[in-house]
């Protein structure tokens, strides 16, 4: 999409977009070996997570609020078609992200980011090291949103909205090491033990 469509869709002004810009606080993936322009329905996505998580009363900075989302996307690319599903049926469980900062060791990660519903989340942490902070919302409200504003300005949302895994790499290669949270799935297995 266009400059014009994003800034529509997530909400920002031009001066906002453009002061975002500027600081390098937009949550756009990098676009590596490839002839790609303009932005992805992905990322409006990801522009209004990170808007939620600058707004009350999380009060995260722009910075702090693009390296979280630029941490989790990846897992929550992984997870889009079920995100996408429960924006649009209110009837199938709610779609959460959290990024976990765990207490300085050694022995685990630093930071775990975990997709799912809230019971996946739930039982996810439980077998987590103890973390000292943590950020995160719901990607299905946020999706809910991205779908409401393209309804009310008459975009189309094109098939693979709701089909295609997004592409998503980070700009911040601080974040690489931290990108991946099995932590779900190893909750899930343990279950079916």
């Amino acid at each position: 999409m266009r400059r014009l469509e994003f800034i529509t869709l997530t909400g920002l002004t031009r001066e906002r977009f453009d002061a975002h810009a500027r600081r390098d606080q937009l949550c756009l993936w990098r676009h590596v070996g490839e002839d790609v322009s303009g932005f992805t329905w992905f990322e409006a996505f990801l522009q209004i997570a990170a808007d939620d998580l600058c707004d009350e009363p999380k009060h995260e900075t722009r910075a702090a609020a693009k390296s979280a989302l630029s941490a989790v996307a990846p897992v929550l690319a992984s997870r889009w078609k079920d995100i996408a599903a429960s924006a649009a049926d209110p009837l199938l469980p709610e779609i959460v992200w959290v990024r976990l900062t765990h207490r300085h060791d050694d022995r685990g990660p630093r930071c775990s980011n975990i997709v799912g519903t809230q019971a996946e989340i739930a039982d996810a942490i439980e077998n987590l090291p103890e973390f000292r902070k943590i950020d995160g919302g719901s990607a299905t409200a946020c999706v809910a949103i991205l779908l409401d504003r393209a309804a009310k300005k008459g975009f189309v949302i094109p098939d693979e909205f709701w089909t295609d895994t997004p592409t998503f790499v980070t700009d911040d290669d601080g974040v690489v090491g931290d990108m991946w949270s099995h932590a779900v799935d190893e909750a899930a297995q343990r279950k079916g033990q």
